[in-house]
């Protein structure tokens, strides 16, 4: 199967663009399935690359899917406005809000998802996996906001998603491996927030749960052993919010999310580019100098608004175009 070079990925994404862009205004029938396969391809590439590290070229993409869906939303061609692709999106802004520590824009970006989730045709086996990922990504981000009983709401959902999913209540496109990832990471944060006003957090369902998994060879069992040999919610509350545990709960329910006509990136670009990126992560002053903003402006506010309006005005100066 052939393999393409990041830059070559990059090229094809912008042909599909100007192609897109190109059928929207002749109002063509072909624009329907054109969006959606542009949705569905930029979420796609956002995971693969936020998961190497290349935040910049991530977002880049983030933000031609969301100019496109915001266009579209309020095509007349465009007839579905609740679907996957447009809830997959909406929970990567929300994931790569939390990404760069904008925990505020992350959970408007995820309630938008949300209210995406309650339109779309309930009982789904994709429905029920994005409620599932939905929930996770919602989980972390409320808890790193400091709000702990959200989080808590948040993660026991995933947790019922999971034992329906175990006990072979539904199907599922999460594998045996992301299960075993999603036991283990559900177990650890339960303990931290069960005891998160005493002094040491509960390690019931970590201990179990380790003893379970021992054998496995999952991703996740090291934070169980870190957190079993210091069981203090400050140490739990570390490996929660660390940069380890964040990465193993993306490739776990985000990953099974990606398009199996994805265009394959050449594993040593992406090693490469990773390689680059770790001295060169985008942080939240990079993105407003992205979106040619001046950081001083927005630095105690989130970029929710200012990337729903950039969008939005791209919009506008997309009509004056026609």
């Amino acid at each position: 199967m052939k393999e393409y070079t990041i830059a070559e990925v990059l090229s094809y994404t912008e042909t599909l663009e100007r192609i897109l862009i190109e059928k929207l205004r002749k109002s063509s029938k072909k624009a329907s399935g054109l969006y959606k396969k542009f949705i569905i391809r930029c979420n796609s590439l956002f995971i693969i690359f936020t998961q190497f590290d290349l935040q910049t070229t991530a977002f880049g993409i983030l933000h031609k899917a969301l100019f496109i869906d915001l266009k579209t939303y309020f095509d007349p061609i465009i007839v579905e406005k609740s679907w996957s692709g447009r809830v997959l999106l909406y929970i990567n802004i929300g994931y790569f809000m939390l990404v760069i520590g904008d925990f505020a824009s992350s959970l408007k970006f995820l309630y938008d998802a949300e209210s995406l989730i309650m339109e779309c045709r309930q009982g789904t086996k994709l429905t029920k996996d994005l409620i599932l990922a939905h929930s996770a990504i919602s989980a972390l981000a409320f808890f790193r906001n400091r709000k702990f009983d959200s989080a808590e709401k948040y993660i026991e959902l995933v947790s019922d998603e999971f034992n329906q999913i175990i006990r072979g209540d539904r199907e599922s496109r999460f594998s045996a491996n992301a299960c075993c990832n999603i036991y283990c990471l559900t177990s650890l944060f339960l303990d931290v927030l069960k005891a998160r006003n005493s002094e040491l957090a509960s390690t019931t369902d970590c201990k179990l749960a380790a003893k379970k998994m021992k054998k496995k060879g999952v991703a996740s069992i090291s934070l169980l052993d870190e957190f079993n040999e210091n069981s203090t919610f400050e140490n739990g509350s570390q490996l929660v919010s660390s940069e380890k545990f964040r990465k193993i709960l993306s490739a776990t329910v985000l990953f099974p999310f990606i398009n199996k006509q994805t265009p394959i990136v050449q594993a040593t670009e992406l090693k490469g580019g990773q390689d680059h990126a770790r001295d060169n992560r985008l942080v939240r002053s990079q993105l407003a100098s992205y979106l040619k903003k001046p950081y001083k402006s927005i630095e105690y506010k989130d970029f929710y608004a200012l990337l729903m309006a950039e969008s939005l005005n791209g919009n506008l100066a997309y009509n004056k175009l026609n």
